[in-house]
């Protein structure tokens, strides 16, 4: 039987894995533990991963959403890194399954679909950002995981994300105040949120949960409302 790759921790034993921080008050985050420990069990049980903001409340004329909402990809949407812990190039079985050059299952973070699916329909733009070398390999599953319809950027190369963000900007001429960002490594935030981007550090990949509360948050933070 293949090896499974769902989780960075298939390669560490857990001793302890983060709770979700957001960091937008301006808290400082805990100390960083073995960058293989970030994703918890979480991953493999979670089911019901799908956002539930409500309609009402989307509806609602006042209501500020981000233009454009980005995502790293490495423990963030698929819980593992493509440079380090799989095995290029990807492909696809008959049966839908991802397995890497290995013959291993390559599989991503529970609900991640459903959530870029629903942001998508909302009428938010959505980008992946990525500073992994491994760039061929990444784009790959993201076409394979069929989230390549989703993102309207793909900015996937190795330095500082700083770069990635000013390129959207550029083309979109979106202030990177309108924008919102999940990334798994701090460095990753502290950069970005020099620019002004709503920021939200998530060393246990995306949750719909997470997605959901910076929403609120993103609009209460651009909101003129009481």
């Amino acid at each position: 039987m293949p090896l499974a790759v769902n989780h960075c921790g298939n390669f560490v034993n857990l001793a302890s894995v983060l709770n979700i921080l957001l960091i937008n008050e301006g808290q400082d985050p805990p100390a960083a533990p073995s960058p293989f420990a970030r994703i918890s069990r979480r991953v493999m049980t979670d089911v019901n991963n799908v956002l539930s903001l409500s309609a009402v409340r989307m509806k609602d004329p006042e209501w500020i959403n981000p233009k454009i909402i980005a995502f790293d990809l490495d423990c963030t949407l698929w819980p593992f890194w493509v440079d380090t812990h799989v095995t290029p190039p990807f492909h696809k079985n008959a049966d839908g399954t991802v397995l890497d050059a290995r013959k291993r299952h390559v599989e991503f973070i529970p609900g991640v679909p459903d959530i870029l699916k629903e942001l998508h329909r909302r009428g938010i733009k959505l980008a992946a950002v990525s500073r992994t070398g491994e760039i061929a390999g990444a784009k790959s599953l993201l076409k394979l995981f069929d989230f390549e319809k989703y993102f309207s950027h793909i900015e996937i190369y190795p330095g500082c994300k700083v770069a990635h963000f000013s390129k959207i900007h550029r083309e979109t001429n979106v202030a990177y105040e309108d924008m919102m960002f999940f990334d798994d490594e701090f460095r990753n935030i502290a950069d970005i949120k020099k620019l002004g981007v709503f920021t939200i550090y998530c060393p246990d990949g995306i949750e719909a949960k997470v997605v959901d509360s910076s929403l609120i948050d993103f609009d209460k933070s651009r909101s003129k409302r009481s």
